[in-house]
């Protein structure tokens, strides 16, 4: 499997979280080996793909994300978060989000934003979903990984013959 053909999974799997959820915003990320910045792997919008930019975590809600080993629900995310750009010019409201692993270490994390103001009650009716996508996601990275270093190996195996 190839990275494109992931990148082609997570982005169909966003849309359709999207899609049957109603939140506005998708987004998976993969965090420095700090965790103090963020790269966005795929961020989904109301108008499709939005461009991936790289950014610092602290004074964000990812902050607290990366900073616990469960759920995370924010509302009134603009009276909240008065200082991020980001989220006030995105207009949003509600924010749910979690790390996900790969070998019991944290590799990133996946958010829902949407411009409404859900209250926890309705934010956790989708925590499933992002449970099931945190654990999708780390298992098909972890699969490119291992499937990436069995390739290795065998190119090894049959050009180096010191390799046995």
């Amino acid at each position: 499997m190839k990275l494109t053909d992931y990148d082609e999974i997570l982005r169909q799997s966003l849309t359709l979280i999207l899609d049957e959820s109603k939140w506005d915003f998708a987004c998976v990320t993969t965090l420095s080996e700090g965790k103090e910045v963020a790269t966005p792997l795929c961020f989904i919008g109301p108008d499709g793909e939005i461009p991936a930019i790289e950014f610092d975590v602290f004074g964000t809600p990812c902050q607290r994300v990366v900073k616990q080993d469960d759920v995370v629900y924010y509302s009134d995310m603009s009276e909240v978060f008065v200082d991020d750009s980001a989220i006030l010019s995105l207009q949003v409201q509600s924010y749910i989000g979690m790390v996900y692993y790969i070998g019991g270490k944290p590799l990133g994390h996946v958010f829902l934003m949407s411009k409404k103001n859900y209250n926890r009650q309705a934010q956790q009716q989708i925590a499933w979903i992002l449970r099931w996508l945190s654990l999708f996601i780390g298992s098909r990275v972890e699969l490119i990984q291992k499937s990436c270093e069995l390739s290795e190996e065998r190119r090894m195996a049959t050009t180096d013959p010191y390799w046995a």
